[in-house]
């Protein structure tokens, strides 16, 4: 066989592939890679409307459910970098694939967890897959659109705003009729379906010559954004203080009791302390010597 009959052949081969139906039909490829970018954007602020609930269910501090929505962040940060990189050497419609099935798979191990740990883990996993979709789709997009892959990929990056802006919503509905784990579990017959879509209508895209990912910045990011994410939590001094606020900004409440119209038994304040009374007055507070004016104290008045 010559070695134009060869290429012939394997022409005619791609084409008969299984994703060869949708090389002609863009709109189609495009509604298939928007299934994914709306169910990953949707997961960015669904889990908001659900804190109380898993707090409740899970005998969580807030501050450590709180870390559902930023652990989903880091992930999507950490894996947008790699996933373009990785997809532009093994292909986007696997890495499309992997992205579907991790996110599948994460979201239902986060449906059944049972303390907040076993939370967090696969829901940073999700957050890696939800972060690949984005490059890998965009290159789909780019790839069977053509002269008009500008205006595509504009519109494949509008989903991302619409699915974040109507998540609470959908959240809210899930927590009110179901429970907070069916903002999960609902994603696995998606994740299910897509996968089966995608090996179905997309099209195997072209490789490039595989080049070194850059591990040790993709490290540094890392540990770059989680240290800030601490810092920012846990940013309080030795004595329970907040390091962003003045000492001048601090104050205090304390009792006093009025004795009468004669007697002036408020117990004495420090600068900056704030006197709550018990007889029915208004608070009062006294201004330390950096403050705009201090109050003098009223003698009192004779028999």
């Amino acid at each position: 066989m010559s070695a134009v009959d060869h290429d012939s052949a394997a022409v005619v081969g791609a084409a008969d592939g299984p994703g060869a139906k949708a090389a002609g039909r863009p709109k189609l490829v495009f509604a298939v890679v928007s299934i994914g970018l709306f169910m990953a954007s949707i997961d960015q602020t669904i889990v908001a409307t659900a804190l109380p609930a898993i707090e409740r269910d899970l005998r969580a501090p807030i501050n450590w459910s709180g870390w559902t929505i930023s652990i989903y962040a880091l992930g999507q940060v950490i894996a947008m970098p790699m996933a373009g990189k990785i997809s532009d050497m093994y292909g986007r419609k696997k890495v499309y694939m992997i992205a579907a099935a991790v996110f599948t798979l994460s979201s239902l191990a986060c449906g059944f967890a049972r303390s907040m740990p076993l939370l967090l883990l696969p829901r940073f996993i999700q957050a890696l897959g939800g972060g690949a979709f984005m490059p890998s789709a965009t290159g789909i997009v780019a790839d069977h659109f053509g002269r008009e892959r500008d205006r595509a990929v504009g519109m494949i990056t509008s989903i991302l705003p619409v699915g974040g802006m109507i998540g609470p919503v959908i959240g809210g509905v899930f927590v009110s009729y179901w429970s907070w784990r069916g903002i999960f579990l609902v994603n696995v017959p998606i994740g299910i379906l897509l996968v089966a879509l995608t090996a179905r209508f997309i099209p195997a895209s072209a490789t490039r010559p595989a080049t070194r990912i850059d591990l040790p910045g993709i490290c540094i990011l890392t540990a770059l954004i989680v240290t800030a994410m601490f810092g920012s939590r846990r940013g309080r001094s030795s004595d329970g203080a907040s390091p962003y606020r003045l000492p001048a900004a601090h104050d205090r409440r304390v009792r006093f009791r009025c004795r009468g119209p004669a007697d002036d038994g408020g117990h004495a304040a420090a600068p900056g302390v704030r006197l709550a009374g018990d007889c029915g007055g208004p608070d009062r507070l006294r201004d330390g010597p950096v403050g705009a004016r201090s109050q003098q104290r009223q003698p009192a008045a004779g028999p």
